[in-house]
């Protein structure tokens, strides 16, 4: 059984892909019923997103600025909301 470092290292490192199936199976199981390794990755998902977003958007000198912002707003409304 994967243990909670196992599998934030995993989603972190972005090791899923590179994961064997029983590997992804393993995560998935955790995942299944651990909420904290769950809000972990929707946290995880939700940054790279922010980063994409403001990496596509606006001029160089102040996408550090807005990236940094729009990390402490996202985590900021993550951590209101519940698991569902």
């Amino acid at each position: 059984m994967l243990t909670c470092r196992d599998v934030t290292r995993a989603i972190a490192s972005g090791a899923l892909d590179e994961m064997g199936w029983a590997g992804r199976l393993g995560v998935r199981l955790h995942l299944s019923w651990c909420r904290h390794c769950r809000r972990y990755r929707a946290r995880i998902d939700a940054l790279g997103r922010t980063a994409r977003r403001v990496f596509r958007a606006g001029d160089a000198r102040d996408r550090l600025d807005r990236l940094e912002r729009s990390i402490v707003d996202t985590m900021s409304a993550g951590s209101d909301r519940t698991d569902g």
